[in-house]
This record gives structure tokens, C-alpha cells and sequence, in this order.
């Protein structure tokens, strides 16, 4: 199957999950994703302001801030790509491009190799740790060398597929995690 085809199946059935169920279900996500996390071992994790259906990840900047640790969030650039930046609070974030919740470029962004967790969304994720996006290889671009078991995709299980369609320069998540527990996949 294509992966546009892949991408409007995905999307329509993660909307179709109700506001209380996705928020449920994110709550669970998050909680088995911070079990995962050797949090003692790191200072830094990239995360990600979820879009309206996507899986939520407030609770772990809330556990990272708790902690003491430096939280990044993507920002869109205007060439495309996609650069980290530090900040302290939510009420930090702004609507961006696509109306996605980002940084303000207000600091110097970071390398992404400062970052020792990096949290991803995606529509779907296969067991062998491939990720299917929104089409733009915002993920794919900036994760291009990053030590895949830094990278941690967090999904619903409706979103676990037997296996995506790939291309040579799509990245492979270490771990995925959703409701139902946590999958380490196979690099």
C-alpha cells in the first residue's frame, strides 16, 4: 500500500479515538514511556508539542522539568528543516507553521546530538522501528546519524503496523512505546 494511502487510513482512525480516550490512552504512553527512561543517566530530552490527535506529552515534560532536565522542542525553519531549542515552560510554546506549538527561535538553536532522548510522533510506526510521518522528512532530516536507540516513538496501538512502506532515508526508532507497553525494536 502507498504511503499516502497508509497516511489518510492512519489519520482517520486516530481521529476517530475520542478526546477522552486519546487523553487516556496518552496517559498510559507517557507513563510507560518514563519507566523506560533512565532518567539518572541523561540531562536532556527532546520533545515534541502534539498535535490535536497525536499522542500527548505533557506529563513528561512535567516529569523531565521535576527532574532538573534541559527539554527541547522542535522548531519548523524557514529552509525546511527542523532545529531544537530549549525552554522552561509550556506557555513557551507558540502556534507555528501548520499550527503546530513551537519554540520561539529567540535562542541559538541546539545540535541535535545535545540531546541524550529524543520523543517522536508518528502515523505509524512497524516493528522494525520505521516511522511514517506527514510526508515532509522533518524527523527523517534531523535524525539522519542520531544513534537510533536515543530515539523513542510514542504511538497508539492502533497505529502498530506489521510493516510500512520505506525509502533509503527513513530513520528507525529504537523503541516504541504505547498503551499496551513498550516494543524495542529490531536495529
Amino acid at each position: 500500500m502507498p504511503k499516502r494511502q497508509f497516511r489518510e487510513e492512519l489519520l482517520k482512525k486516530r481521529r476517530n479515538l475520542s478526546t477522552p480516550e486519546r487523553d487516556s490512552r496518552s496517559l498510559l504512553i507517557q507513563e510507560n514511556a518514563q519507566k523506560i527512561i533512565h532518567w539518572d543517566q541523561i540531562k536532556s530530552i527532546g520533545l515534541y508539542a502534539n498535535q490535536a490527535s497525536e499522542v500527548r506529552t505533557d506529563l513528561l515534560f512535567k516529569i523531565a522539568k521535576e527532574r532538573g532536565k534541559s527539554i527541547a522542542y522542535p522548531r519548523i525553519t524557514n529552509d525546511e528543516a527542523i532545529q531544537y531549542y530549549i525552554i522552561d515552560e509550556l506557555k513557551e510554546l507558540v502556534p507555528g507553521i501548520f499550527g503546530i506549538h513551537e519554540p520561539l527561535n529567540s535562542q541559538k538553536p541546539l545540535s541535535i546530538g545535545f540531546l541524550d532522548i529524543i520523543i517522536v510522533p508518528g502515523l505509524a510506526f512497524d516493528r522494525l522501528g520505521y516511522r511514517l510521518g506527514y510526508g515532509r522528512g522533518y524527523f527523517d532530516r534531523i535524525l539522519t546519524g542520531v544513534d537510533n536507540k536515543k530515539v523513542i516513538g510514542l504511538a497508539f496501538d492502533i497505529q502498530i503496523v506489521d510493516k510500512l512502506p520505506t525509502h533509503p532515508h527513513d530513520i528507525r526508532v529504537g523503541t516504541i512505546v504505547t498503551e499496551n507497553g513498550v516494543i524495542k525494536c529490531n536495529l
